[in-house]
């Protein structure tokens, strides 16, 4: 006789067995929704033809920035045509528009929006190596964002610094040029200090 054992994905038929759940879930959530309506329930076949195919992945990081804030405080003209240009947040993958970012947030992460773009709610494990690589990524952006507040703390120490030494150097300059202008009307004259004096915008008093 002979005998074979067949391997089996478990992680595999375990994803297919909760994906199954969740849209089993899904479709008795509408159904009672519309009943709730006065509405005629969904066959599993037409709801799923509502639905749109089966997901083949699992949720993805977006790749750009939302852009939400980008016509705040500013002024839009709409023109009239299709319901892209309307005012508003448009969802290209749903075809709908969404009044504020609030609604069209909540719309592009909810699962009829996944679904449409091939994703489930499910997110893909990280292996090891990718959370060591997030971690070591995370802990040289603290590194550098310390070091340049350090930097910027040195800076301004620095600055307040210079900023002291040209106060006490101006005050001495300033000493310097009206006790020249004293010893001018004294008949004590020195020239270099007179001429200092000009040069700080002291003027001599008429004699």
């Amino acid at each position: 006789m002979s005998s074979f054992r067949k391997d089996y994905d478990v992680e595999h038929y375990r994803d297919k067995a909760k994906e199954e759940e969740q849209r089993a879930r899904a479709f008795a959530k509408e159904n009672e929704e519309r009943i709730s309506k006065g509405q005629k329930p969904l066959s599993r076949s037409a709801f799923e033809q509502r639905k749109g195919p089966k997901p083949t992945q699992k949720l993805q990081q977006r790749d750009d920035p939302l852009e939400l804030d980008k016509n705040t405080n500013k002024t839009v003209v709409v023109a009239q045509g299709t319901r892209q240009n309307q005012p508003g947040f448009f969802c290209e993958a749903c075809s709908r528009t969404y009044k504020d970012s609030a609604s069209y947030l909540d719309h592009i992460n909810s699962r009829a929006h996944l679904r449409k773009l091939g994703q489930t709610v499910d997110t893909e494990r990280s292996t090891l190596q990718q959370v060591q690589a997030r971690i070591a990524l995370l802990r040289e952006r603290t590194r550098e964002a310390s070091q340049k507040k350090e930097y910027d703390f040195r800076q301004r120490v620095a600055d307040i610094r210079q900023a002291e030494i040209d106060k006490k150097t101006n005050k001495r300059k300033n000493k310097k040029a009206k006790t020249a202008i004293e010893n001018t009307e004294s008949g004590d004259v020195d020239e270099e200090s007179v001429e200092m004096a000009r040069m700080m915008g002291f003027t001599e008093k008429a004699m």
